[in-house]
């Protein structure tokens, strides 16, 4: 990790509006209202807040943005409305409020304005290429019903990115930006200066003939009145006048002559100007005791992608780090678009960094940038307002390492790549953490990886009166964190202030698609959390899991929580943490789909004390685990449209054969258990989708399966099926089955399919083959490789993305399914102890204990397949389980120096493919396990034990060490010792 910058890595770790919202739709004929303008270069128009719940108690304003933001689902179309989605990786689970508009050839979305308008700013996407990098497109605008003679100019090079990011390498990119696994960041946005429309004016977004993505995803348009250029300041030195003579026009490099009048500006004590125009700017711009302002952020850009290894177009004080900090700094009136595609942690490609002291910022728009704002300590007074990012492959703005005395405010943030806003108390090369600092009266929207907002550690510090919308990946709204990167990071000490803060849309995923993020979290990873938070005013609205949640595995303590309400969750809480003490006074809770509380600690780790006027919660009952799937909305199906249908071939007359023999598995991809075929399992990753409206037509299939193997599907731009627990070498037929249920018309989707390495379709089209929601099965001798497995791997080949509804493998000799063999009970052995990792007693297993750290995880879902284990641990060992980067359990109180049989049990309970987890054990120091793969071996919710005769130390004690040694973290679900 470089000095500047936060790797922050955490692996593993329905939208209900109140009576006022409904309300206010009916007022509006279309459109969102989201805030009404009132800030500089906008019409002066009374905030209205419609994201806060009618409660007057409880919630925040936010901050009063520039524009009036419109919804797309709530406008006018001829397009498909998709969403609300929750689902990681869906298209419209990355959109603002979880739901899009998705048009083709011929669709349209008309907005009307509720006030008068000159500009538009459009949060939008369009397919990436095949290969990754992106690709262009025009969109046309009609103002009125009047065609504009310019389209909005779109492109998706800024965004898609893929898979998990690998924050191993400094230098390296974080992402993938080749198509592939999970896709994240997949909106940008562009702005565009319209001629003058009053209140009550049409303005359609449409896709004519020149228009040439294959769709357009709309999320929101902003519709603004921007004011005319800022007049040059009277003394001012502007960055165009002779000698410095930048040029506005974007064709020569401007960044030594902007240097030269900033340090000119500094020198005379005049202000800086930069006037209307495109400044071309390359490396960064250093201040110090200047003004440096421009003509308003639609007017004046700085924009430059890095040369070489640099670090392209920038702003940044002097760094404290380095020597003294920069001071009397202001900042104001212009933009900064940055050209990055790709997040590396040691490049300071950010849009204004550095340290300044007592200083500001405001009316400033930066996007396409690794970080908005960046800023090192140690210092006091800077003071961020009335500004803009979006569209970041890192955090929006951080306060990092001991700055004190500093706010953000009146600051919209949308889509970015880490932390919207983050406080980070890193104690590297600072005596304390960030103090007295405050995040007032903002609105983060749609992270897409980590929080919306972040506090880690630090003294008095607080977040107030924001509107948090949306997490997705690793993070949840508001996070309050006592976690080490890399340094440690300062404790939490004075108050922390949580309060009048609206949290909408939340649905932090963990890297093994566990429901794990809170609306609002607390996580104690590094050490108990000893300091007072008051959490007081703030209204939580469809978190998709736990609304409130306390996790990181150590005690937290001073919670005051009042005047709270959550609207639509799973849970009210989650608690995985062995102690949570505090209050709950006026905690109101509706909408909760399981219960009160989720936790798998014990009543005895709950200490909250319950004063007056809770409702619509309780603690008396604890759920172990989320319910897996639950309530997951459909998600989106594969990014495509649904042109005008076009007949449909005839099916063969004679239906494909069923193949012979005996049937070893069948899955039903991206569904539940049908018939004989088991729920899905055993992919690597992709998305789920179903279609039940209508049956589908099988006669082209002899013994075809259950109608709800056709109905759903697995699909994603490349996946594969790693079927396990096959004989090595031996013969097998291989059936696969298809149901197209989006497309309607040949060379919309065609895809390629592997097995074990070698084609066998390529160019595969299912309508083509047989048309829409015609059923067609393929058959294939294929033979298990090396580790008894068959793996089908599905790749794009031009058109959208390939699927598969359901997977068969027959044993064409005949003959049972193989049985695997038991493992031996240790005998004769007498049990010295049993310990359910991550769970509550059962049977001779007594509640988690003697771990140092980690996490809990539970999925009751469905039992575990314990055949290949004699005298298998209860249901309830199997399927709870202990996980985290690496961790410990010291086994006391055993004779020093006596042998013992120390048993591991695991069963894999998340991934469905070999390698996707692999990890080290290690027991008193000797390496007892490398690069075990639990799934490999067993396969997916399937018993699995390992026995090792070992020593009690001369402590009395076996201490196992659980470590990563590839992909994801090591587990344990239960430890049995005999002696």
């Amino acid at each position: 990790m470089m000095q500047n910058e936060k790797i922050k890595v955490r692996q593993l770790h329905a939208r209900v509006l109140g009576v006022f919202m409904a309300l206010l739709l009916l007022l509006i004929s279309v459109g969102f209202l989201f805030n009404i303008p009132g800030t500089a270069n906008a019409a002066q128009v009374p905030p209205v807040n419609s994201d806060a719940h009618a409660n007057s108690v409880a919630g925040g304003s936010g901050a009063t943005l520039p524009y009036v933001e419109l919804e797309a689902h709530s406008a006018t179309t001829r397009g498909t409305i998709v969403g609300p989605s929750f689902q990681l990786g869906d298209l419209a689970s990355d959109a603002v409020d979880r739901t899009i508009v998705q048009l083709t050839q011929g669709q349209s979305v008309q907005f009307t304005l509720p006030q008068q308008a000159n500009a538009i700013n459009l949060r939008y996407s369009i397919p990436d290429a095949s290969g990754g990098g992106g690709i262009n497109a025009s969109l046309s605008i009609y103002i009125n019903g009047v065609k504009q003679s310019k389209d909005l100019q779109l492109t998706s090079k800024y965004s898609w990115l893929y898979g998990a990011p690998n924050f191993s390498d400094c230098n390296g990119n974080d992402w993938s930006n080749s198509p592939g696994g999970t896709a994240h960041h997949q909106f940008d946005e562009v702005h565009a200066l319209l001629p003058q429309m009053a209140a009550g004016a049409t303005v359609k977004l449409q896709v004519d003939s020149e228009n040439t993505a294959q769709w357009y995803a709309i999320d929101v348009a902003d519709f603004e009145q921007v004011a005319a250029p800022l007049a040059r300041p009277a003394g001012s030195i502007s960055v165009t006048d002779a000698p410095y003579n930048a040029d506005p026009t974007g064709s020569v490099d401007a960044t030594t002559a902007i240097q030269n009048a900033v340090n000119a500006g500094a020198a005379q004590g005049k202000s800086v100007y930069i006037p209307q125009g495109n400044f071309l700017v390359t490396s960064h711009i250093l201040v110090n005791n200047v003004t440096v302002t421009g003509a308003g952020p639609w007017y004046s850009i700085l924009g430059g992608a890095p040369i070489g290894n640099g670090n392209g177009v920038g702003i940044y004080g002097n760094d404290t780090y380095d020597g003294n900090a920069s001071a009397n700094v202001n900042l104001s009136n212009f933009a900064i678009e940055g050209q990055i595609t790709n997040r590396i942690d040691c490049i300071q490609d950010n849009g204004i960094g550095g340290s300044l002291n007592n200083s500001s910022i405001s009316n400033v728009w930066i996007e396409h940038t690794k970080v908005g704002m960046w800023f090192d300590g140690p210092f006091s007074g800077l003071t961020i307002s009335n500004s803009r990012i979006d569209s970041t492959l890192a955090d929006g703005i951080n306060f990092h390492r001991g700055i004190s005395n500093s706010t953000v405010k009146q600051t919209i943030i949308r889509g970015t790549g880490d932390d919207g806003l983050a406080m980070w108390s890193d104690l590297g090369g600072a005596s304390s953490g960030d103090s007295n600092d405050s995040f007032d009266h903002n609105t983060v929207q749609s992270p897409y990886l980590a929080n919306g907002i972040a506090i880690y550690g630090g003294n008095g510090n607080s977040a107030t009166n924001n509107i948090v919308t949306g997490s997705q990946y690793r993070g949840g709204g508001i996070m309050l964190d006592y976690e080490d990167f890399g340094n440690p990071t300062a404790p939490f000490s004075g108050t922390t202030t949580v309060s009048n803060n609206t949290i909408n849309h939340t649905a932090g995923w963990g890297d093994q698609g566990i429901q794990q993020f809170g609306a609002l979290m607390f996580w104690a990873d590094n050490g108990s959390i000893n300091a007072p938070f008051t959490v007081a005013g703030d209204e939580i609205d469809d978190s998709h899991f736990a609304a409130i949640s306390f996790d990181g595995g150590n005690p937290i303590s001073n919670i005051a929580l009042s005047n709270i309400n959550i609207n639509g969750a799973e849970f009210a809480f989650s608690n995985k943490v062995n102690t949570i003490t505090g209050s709950a006074n006026n905690v109101t809770a509706s909408g909760l789909t399981v219960g009160g509380l989720e936790s798998c600690e014990g009543s005895q780790s709950w200490n909250i004390t319950l004063g007056t006027g809770n409702s619509g919660w309780s603690p008396a009952t604890q759920t172990c685990g989320f319910p897996t799937g639950t309530p997951t909305p459909t998600p989106t199906p594969p990014p495509g449209t649904t042109p005008t249908p076009t007949p449909t071939p005839a099916p063969s007359p004679t239906p494909t054969p069923a193949p012979s023999g005996t049937l070893i598995t069948a899955i039903n991809a991206g569904g539940g258990v049908a018939g004989s075929y088991a729920a899905d399992t055993d992919y690597n990753q992709g998305n789920a989708f179903s279609d039940t409206s209508t049956a589908i037509d099988t006669s082209g299939v002899a013994s075809p399966a259950p109608q709800g193997v056709w109905q759903t599907c697995r699909w994603n731009s490349a996946f594969t099926y790693t079927i396990p627990a096959l004989t090595a070498g031996k013969a097998y037929t291989l059936r696969l089955d298809w149901a197209e249920l989006s497309f309607q018309n040949a060379g919309a989707r065609v895809f390629n399919v592997a097995v074990n390495g070698s084609a066998v379709l390529n160019n595969f089209d299912v309508y083509a083959t047989a048309g829409y929601k015609k059923a067609v099965a393929k058959t294939f001798a294929v033979t298990a490789n090396s580790s008894g497995q068959i793996v089908i791997a599905f790749t794009q080949a031009g058109a959208d993305n390939p699927f598969i509804n359901g997977i068969e493998v027959w044993d064409p000799a005949g003959g049972p399914p193989p049985t695997p063999t038991p493992t031996p009970t240790p005998t004769p052995k007498t049990l010295v102890k049993a310990i359910n990792a991550g769970g509550s007693a059962s049977g001779n297993f007594v509640a988690d204990t003697g771990y140092n750290q980690g996490n809990a995880f539970s999925d009751t879902s469905t039992s575990i397949n314990t055949n290949g284990v004699s005298n298998a641990a209860p249901q309830g060992v199997w399927q709870t389980c202990r996980w985290n980067s690496a961790f410990t359990y010291t086994l006391t109180g055993l004779t020093a120096g006596k042998s013992y049989t120390l048993q591991l049990d695991w069963a894999e309970l998340t991934w469905h493919a070999a390698g996707q987890r692999v990890f080290n054990v290690a027991v008193n120091s000797n390496t007892v396990l490398s690069n075990f793969d639990v799934y490999a071996t067993a396969g997916y919710k399937t018993a699995v034990a390992k026995q090792f005769t070992v020593t009690a130390n001369s402590s009395g004690q076996i201490v196992v060490a659980f470590t990563q040694a590839g992909p994801d973290n090591p587990f344990i679900n239960g430890i049995e010792l005999y002696s």
